[in-house]
């Protein structure tokens, strides 16, 4: 931990090296693979030294000389197309969980190119826990398709609240700050913290502004081009090509040309909002949906907030993001009978925002009684509070 950071990668290939002429003199001197202890070699950041000539020999024959390996890094980008297919190939059990489009895309086409496309969809989609196995078949059998199960999530914490909730305090007065010449700045830690009020990723604008375009119906490139408004055309084109890669579009086929169009996964992450995830009241499904149409009218991103937090935690019920003005909206979702029978809580919805790190709160309901307890906050707070009345 305290060599400088260029000479880490050369340490590294060391001790693989070292490693990997420990592991072949043992095969020599024990020549009975059962007698041999098993040793797994796990190395993180593995792109640092992915360019390694023993690491394709260790490939394959680690599992014959009795060596495991784990290589891990963020994403298959770091790595070329050869040496995922090595990976790949010396792999027996495969599984994936939760990834991105493009890890998606260069995964299923080596396990399937035939059926490449439906299960760059299925990887692309799914969801926390989720996980598709692929398991290579012996000699002269047939290969079986890649199949799909859930995990169970993390089990209860065996420790009390209180230790977890000191523990994570600690970790963070020890690593938690920006080190010196990180881009990541308090300032922009603390700008950005209402992000972890949402479970999907936020689109730049100009994904999200194509996303509102063909949430009706399918569009051709240059359709798209004028409805954006950009001032370099040739902008356009690599955004779709990446939104296509990470399954958000896909493309259709008609008489005009290749439109693109939303897939299932899109639909299901940015615009199939689910009311039951705010609440359960009657004229909740209503409100929430005059909202996002609301929302997405203008052009702004919205989605639902997680609602699984720690208990004593705030939460919103709706995030909205201006792409504009750079503001992070906090929306809540007020029945009628919340604001009939718990005003005061309404009143707490109206000022726990800032906290949250989100830079305004707008309140929607059917009920006209919200606007008594918007006048009862104090002026200062009524400035980035606003509250909308809908009528059926």
């Amino acid at each position: 931990l305290n060599m400088p950071q260029h000479v880490q990668p050369l340490a590294m290939q060391a001790f693989i090296l070292k490693l990997w002429f420990t592991i072949q003199e043992r095969a020599n001197r024990v020549q009975d693979e059962k007698k041999r202890t098993q040793v797994v070699l796990a190395l993180d950041e593995f792109q640092i030294v992915k360019d390694l000539q023993v690491l394709q020999l260790m490939l394959e024959q680690a599992r014959s000389l009795g060596l495991g390996l784990i290589l891990s890094h963020q994403t298959t980008e770091q790595i070329s197309d050869k040496q995922l297919g090595i990976i790949s190939g010396n792999s027996g059990t495969q599984l994936v969980g939760r990834v991105n489009g493009r890890d998606a895309s260069r995964i299923s086409q080596i396990w399937d190119p035939q059926f490449g496309k439906q299960l760059h969809i299925q990887l692309a989609s799914q969801e926390y826990f989720h996980w598709t196995v692929r398991e290579k078949a012996p000699p002269g059998q047939e290969q079986p398709p890649p199949a799909q199960f859930w995990l169970s999530p993390p089990p209860e914490l065996v420790c009390s609240e209180d230790v977890y909730v000191k523990f994570i305090e600690d970790q963070l007065t020890r690593y938690g700050s920006a080190p010196p010449g990180s881009a990541i700045s308090e300032d922009e830690r603390e700008r950005n913290r209402w992000m972890s009020s949402i479970s999907v990723d936020l689109p730049s604008k100009m994904e999200w502004e194509i996303i509102c375009m063909l949430r009706n119906g399918p569009m051709i490139q240059s359709e798209l081009v004028e409805g954006l408004r950009v001032s370099n055309r040739t902008e356009v084109a690599p955004v779709l090509v990446k939104m296509v890669d990470e399954g958000l579009l896909e493309r259709g086929d008609d008489t005009r040309g290749a439109p693109y169009l939303l897939t299932g996964a899109c639909r299901k992450k940015y615009l199939d909002i689910d009311p039951s995830v705010v609440g359960t009241a009657e004229d909740i499904p209503e409100v929430v949906s005059r909202a996002v149409a609301e929302y997405l009218s203008k052009g702004m991103f919205v989605t639902a907030a997680i609602q699984r937090i720690k208990k004593g935690e705030d939460r919103t019920d709706l995030v909205a993001y201006n792409y504009e003005k750079d503001l992070a909206i906090s929306v809540e979702i007020e029945s009628e009978s919340e604001v009939q029978s718990h005003p005061e809580h309404v009143r707490h919805n109206m000022e726990k925002w800032t906290k949250m790190g989100f830079g305004a709160c707008h309140v929607w309901s059917k009920s006209s009684k919200i606007r008594a307890i918007y006048n009862s906050l104090d002026k200062k707070e009524r400035g980035s509070v606003s509250f909308v009345v809908i009528s059926s």
